[in-house]
């Protein structure tokens, strides 16, 4: 005989599974992106529609890197549509269509992909945050190839009002590479906390008296091709990671020797753990600016270093390029050589994550650092 508190424990259930169809249906099919989407169960059309939005005014935003005259303005409530317009059309203009323009190369084929991490509808106002990750294609004049370069969880988050029921953006933020935040803001020279350099690389190496050990370019490249948009659980990953993404590169891919002798130092010492919460490492291994600093002015035979160039064509594969965005003096990123075209150098950096970019990111300030092919090991 069925006893009604089985038919009541039934119902029960049944609600609750229906319940979690219908998130996981709003979600886009995605159980991750149902636990993190906030809405009302009753604005189904509204959640739709503020994303619909954002994608939208996010393909524009970056079709302006094809057609300029994209009308990026119609996005936008028209309290902050000419400000936002302005500084949408900014952005592109300095960090992707001036380098080209300099260059003599063309965008092509932009395709836009947007993570959403959370909407939430409180109302006639929504949050959204979402992760967005871009790959288009450079187009040198008379020539059949083209780069395709790709920007991987580039954060986004954006305000929405519904004005005259449309949804409306009032305000967005990217935190990209042009982005200063946390401990690339300050020039720190000298070893993290109160940590000292060990007597001896981690690891064991083995000294041999009287022989040359050589940078492997092509060993870093492949390193920085592997690792553009994911992190070695080997390291300490960073919420600025562009430096110490440079810094395993010289070292893991190129087996580069680490600098151990003050005052100009470059190490990361895991101390034999295969956690890293016990990890030391320099500023210069993690800091963009320290990393320009150290490298330049060691003179140690049998170190990693390097020597400042001129020109970006003076580069070669594994080399590395500094910027400085605002023009302060600090070199506030950091990026790799992984592909010289027509004589110039398309690089990979994390912070956001990014493959084969044209070298040029229209800092106010770029420096080029030519790394040392060989160390005489005493």
């Amino acid at each position: 005989m069925f006893h009604p508190l089985h038919l009541k424990r039934l119902v029960i259930s049944l609600i609750v599974f229906v319940g979690g169809l219908t998130s996981l249906f709003i979600s886009g099919g995605s159980l991750a992106g149902a636990a993190n989407l906030v809405v009302n169960p009753s604005n189904d059309s509204d959640l739709a529609a503020v994303k619909q939005k954002v994608v939208h005014a996010l393909e524009a935003r970056w079709q302006l890197m094809i057609d300029p005259q994209v009308n990026v303005k119609r996005f936008y409530d028209p309290s902050v549509s000419e400000q936002e317009e302005s500084r949408e059309r900014a952005y592109v203009r300095r960090h992707y269509l001036e380098p080209a323009y300099r260059a003599g190369f063309r965008y092509s084929n932009v395709e836009v992909h947007p993570v959403f991490e959370s909407v939430e509808i409180n109302g006639k106002m929504a949050k959204v945050r979402a992760l967005v990750s871009v790959e288009y294609e450079s187009v040198f004049p008379g020539s059949n190839e083209s780069v395709i370069t790709k920007e991987a969880n580039i954060p986004y988050s954006a305000t929405l009002i519904k004005r005259d029921g449309d949804w409306l953006i009032v305000g967005m933020n990217y935190q990209d590479t042009y982005s200063k935040r946390g401990q690339e803001n300050v020039r720190k020279v000298g070893a993290s906390g109160s940590e000292t350099p060990p007597i001896s690389i981690a690891g064991g190496d083995v000294v041999i008296q009287g022989f040359y050990t050589y940078y492997s370019r092509q060993g870093a490249v492949n390193y920085a091709n592997r690792w553009w948009n994911g992190r070695n659980p080997k390291y300490r990953s960073f919420s600025n990671d562009c430096a110490n993404f440079v810094s395993q590169s010289f070292y893991e891919g190129g087996s580069a020797r680490q600098a151990w002798a003050e005052p100009y130092v470059w190490w990361y010492n895991t101390k034999g753990t295969s956690g890293t919460g016990d990890d030391a490492w320099t500023y210069s291994w993690s800091v963009a600016h320290d990393q320009a600093y150290h490298l330049s002015r060691n003179n140690e035979t049998d170190e990693h270093r390097g020597t400042y160039v001129s020109r970006a064509t003076d580069l070669q594969l594994g080399d590395s390029i500094y910027y400085d965005f605002d023009g302060d003096g600090i070199l506030d990123h950091s990026a790799i050589v992984v592909e010289i075209r027509n004589g110039q150098p398309y690089v990979n950096y994390h912070t956001n994550d990014t493959y084969h970019r044209y070298w040029d990111l229209g800092a106010k300030t770029t420096r080029f650092l030519h790394v040392t092919d060989y160390y005489w090991v005493n």
